[in-house]
Order: C-alpha cells, then structure tokens, then sequence
C-alpha cells in the first residue's frame, strides 16, 4: 500500500478532490476505491495530511493495524497541530494495542490546548496505566 513516487509539491486543490471522492467512496462501503482516491490525493500532493489520515482510518476498518499507524504517523508528521489528525491517530493507536503511545498522544495535545473537553474525554476512557 504505497502511493507512486512523485516529488512534494503538488496541487493541494486537485489532491482535496480526490480525498473528497475517496470518502464518497468509504462513505459507500467501497473501501478499495476510497484507497485509489486517497493515494491519488497523496501522489498530486505529498504534503497533503487530510489523504494520509484517511488511508490510515480505512486501514483500521479493514483491520490492517500495522499500515494504519504507518499512515497516521505520516498525518501527524504533517499536520502536528491539527486536531482531526490527533484524535484519529489517538483511535487508531488504542486500537492497534498501542494504549500507552495513545495516551502519551492526547497528554501531549492537551498540553497545548487544555481546553479540549473531548481529547480530555478520550484520555479518560483509556484508564492509567
């Protein structure tokens, strides 16, 4: 599951169509199809973490942890403040059997925006450790 090699700058416009078709495609069940869609996002831009987050959940649903935490770190790399890309990431790593680096994830956000009920709820229903 790797899109073509391309350099990173792309059009972020024609990459926001294409991740827009590849949740239309989710959204429809057609989880393959969503996959094309985002990767198509991610090879007109390589930059664009909206499409890599997205990968990321789609593997989740189809149970493939390993490409899922993959593509949410990518995401995150990209986008560290954007808080959509925190709480997937978050769901993705609890799910994948990574609770702590979950926690550690929503402890570091929150530092930053301690304001954030629902981080702070997601946080909570992980326990301590």
């Amino acid at each position: 599951m790797q899109p073509a090699e391309l350099d990173s700058n792309g059009n972020q416009k024609q990459a926001q169509e294409h991740n827009e078709l590849g949740k239309q495609s989710v959204a429809n069940g057609d989880y393959q199809a969503g996959l094309e869609s985002f990767f198509s996002a991610i090879d007109t831009d390589r930059g664009f973490a909206p499409a890599y987050i997205n990968v990321a959940a789609v593997c989740l649903e189809i149970g493939d942890h390993e490409h899922a935490v993959i593509y949410a770190a990518k995401a995150l790399e990209l986008a560290p403040l954007e808080r959509n890309i925190f709480m997937t990431c978050g769901r993705i790593l609890a799910h994948s059997g990574h609770t702590d680096k979950a926690r550690e994830l929503y402890e570091t956000y929150l530092l930053q925006f301690p304001g954030d009920h629902e981080i702070a709820q997601h946080l909570a229903e992980l326990g301590t450790s």
